[in-house]
């Protein structure tokens, strides 16, 4: 935190009084960092600091001919412990490494800014929490007109049963007004029967609906986040008729109040779609956490024959039909060669409906959907058949992206990211678009070289396991080497090394570290595989420094792709009972592809030495590895 203490006080610009409504643009992000008194002196302009957010816009690429792009722009807001706040800009030369700081200390608590009109104000008129308190002076007259609107949507949704009857399913039922009040309009006037049932986290709430009520609406405790369960208890309790079509009341519970993020949103509306929910419809303080474009993954799309609504931030959906999705799907399959199932609730039956319509290098994106036994029986199956397919699991669950990483890397090309930004299910496709080709330090490629070190332990069995500190002592010998004592090395908050070193005295310090890697490489091809995972740890991650009086840390790689290369392809001759020639060829694609650019010298010359290695006309070798290195 000094080091994050230091530059911040460095970096800040003119105080500012726009609120950020100019320049800041439509959509941004923001990072929340919250400083431990008890634990943390963190000073900024001499006074202690109880809150930082960043606000975060990446370069926008200017694609009109002649434009120029437009610069990254960040703002900082400031809360001090004596209740004081201000607003600064970052100086642009110091907002890429403001902004790494941001990363590290608040991964899980990185939010997007959507403006949702031109009228709308700074970041903290629009925060979820004091829109609701402001709401609360009057939240009866907010939510009497809301439901207004739900009670007409769920009208024209009866219109529609053909006859049958129609459930209504309030989640989050808080103390059954709605409910209530549909009861009370309906009873007497609907020309088809309704089942009403209400549920909620809060036992209280549901004890408060059932306080001297004899009426015919049913209420009982339950999870938004189970659902499912939720929905087939009702139905066991014959609370809900299985044969007619279900409404989903999402009155105030879809939103930041109730919910961490998008991601747990999805996850409740896949759930949705799971217990073949056919409308869900509501609105609330606080902006829905779904957009029409999640609800078309999820097999939904816009009750557009609902009556105007505007305001109280209204939403209603309705399911397509089966063969309707299909279709749609099908017609992008073949058109781009591209299967979109993320949110997919059901992604393991759709992918053996579109299995004979997938060709060479078709991309399947299985992003947020859970990670079942089944959907991993079913891709295996497939990808054995296809192995040049490639697979895209982006997910917020990091064991799931691990699990999936350690099944599926081998065997096809892989794309996975441990994301913490539900900027992928609420902003737009574009704005998420930018923001990922900004980002330099790609986790992608850190969980997957991390995987790679893991799996050459895992061959040989290695219980090494503690490479930082044996990287510590190649650099300490580097160093020694050299005889330079200006080369310092720090640790970061996670136990890396960090070189602190002049730029005049680079070279010969990576002389002296290549002089050691070396060595490693001279006991590998003796035949001892021990030095093995480290000797792939180095070549994966290289060694992190900085300037003095530098904070931007930067990374060297080490070792030569050529010498890389020629180890796979050593282990996969010398040593195929343990390193199968597929997955050697894989791991040998993976380093061109992250450590070249296509369409260089570099890439040209790495890829004929991997030809001369695994000729395409020789060995049957998995061919997705092609498509990695092109």
């Amino acid at each position: 935190m000094k080091k994050f203490e230091q530059l911040l006080n460095q970096s800040l610009s003119t105080e500012r009084k726009d609120a950020f409504l100019y320049p800041f643009p439509q959509s941004f992000l923001y990072y929340d960092i919250k400083i431990n008194l008890n634990t943390t002196s963190f000073m900024v302009n001499g006074k202690q600091v109880i809150k930082l957010r960043l606000l975060y816009q990446p370069i926008v690429k200017n694609c009109i001919l002649g434009g120029g792009d437009q610069p990254a722009n960040g703002a900082c807001y400031i809360i001090h412990q004596n209740g004081q706040k201000e607003i600064y800009s970052v100086i642009p030369e110091k907002l890429e490494a403001i902004h790494d700081f941001f990363k590290h200390y608040c991964p899980g608590a990185i939010q997007t800014f959507a403006r949702m009109d031109k009228k709308s104000m700074d970041w903290q008129a629009h925060s979820m929490v004091s829109y609701y308190q402001k709401q609360r002076t009057n939240p009866t007259s907010f939510y009497s007109e809301l439901h207004e609107k739900i009670i007409i949507g769920i009208e024209s949704f009866v219109s529609k049963t053909n006859g049958k009857g129609i459930n209504v399913i309030d989640g989050g039922c808080g103390d059954g007004k709605l409910l209530k009040m549909i009861e009370s309009r309906w009873i007497n006037n609907l020309t088809v029967p309704v089942k009403l049932v209400g549920f909620d986290f809060n036992p209280d709430n549901i004890t408060d609906c059932l306080n001297n009520y004899y009426g015919k609406c049913n209420f009982l405790p339950g999870d938004l986040l189970k659902l499912d369960e939720v929905i087939a208890k009702a139905k066991a309790l014959k609370w809900l008729n299985p044969d007619w079509p279900s409404v989903l009341i999402l009155s105030g519970s879809l939103t930041r109040l109730v919910l961490k993020d998008g991601f747990q949103a999805g996850y409740v509306l896949m759930k949705a779609a799971i217990s073949e929910v056919d409308y869900l419809i509501g609105g609330g303080v606080g902006e829905p956490l779904i957009t029409s474009g999640m609800a078309k993954r999820l097999g939904y799309q816009e009750n557009l024959s609902h009556p105007a609504a505007d305001g109280h931030n209204f939403f209603a959906y309705q399911i397509l039909p089966v063969a309707e999705i299909e279709k749609t799907k099908l017609a992008k399959l073949r058109r781009n060669n591209f299967l979109d199932l993320s949110l997919s609730p059901h992604p393991g039956n759709m992918l053996l409906t579109m299995q004979p319509y997938l060709r060479e290098h078709t991309t399947i994106d299985l992003s947020f959907v859970p990670l079942t036994d089944k959907l991993i029986r079913t891709l295996n199956s497939i990808v054995s058949k296809n192995p040049s397919l490639k697979l895209i699991f982006w997910h917020p669950d990091e064991a799931a992206v691990k699990q999936f990483l350690k099944i599926f890397f081998l065997q096809a090309e892989v794309s996975v990211k441990i994301v913490s930004q539900d900027a992928t299910l609420i902003s737009s496709r574009r704005f998420f678009t930018q923001l990922q080709a900004r980002e330099e330090n790609d986790t992608e490629e850190e969980l997957i070289n991390d995987f790679i070190v893991e799996y050459a332990s895992e061959q040989i069995s290695s219980s090494h396991s503690d490479f930082k500190t044996t990287q510590l002592k190649g650099l300490q010998q580097a160093i020694a080497n050299t005889r330079k004592r200006n080369i310092k090395i720090e640790t970061s908050d996670d136990d890396q090394a960090i070189l602190i070193i002049k730029p005049e005295d680079m070279e010969q310090f990576k002389h002296h570290l290549h002089q050691y890697i070396v060595s490693l490489e001279r006991t590998f091809y003796s035949g001892d595989l021990s030095q093995l995972p480290m000797l792939v740890y180095w070549y994966k991650h290289g060694f992190s420094f900085r300037y003095p009086a530098d904070y931007d840390i930067k990374i060297e790689p080490v070792g030569w792709l050529t010498d890389e290369i020629k180890i796979y392809s050593h282990l996969a001759s010398k040593h195929a009972n343990i390193f199968t020639t597929s997955a050697m060829k894989m791991l040998a694609h993976w380093a061109i592809h992250t450590k070249t650019k296509p369409h260089t010298p570099e890439r040209s010359d790495a890829m004929t030495l991997l030809e001369s290695f695994w000729p395409t006309n020789g060995l049957s070798i998995a061919p997705q590895a092609m498509a990695m290195g092109s």
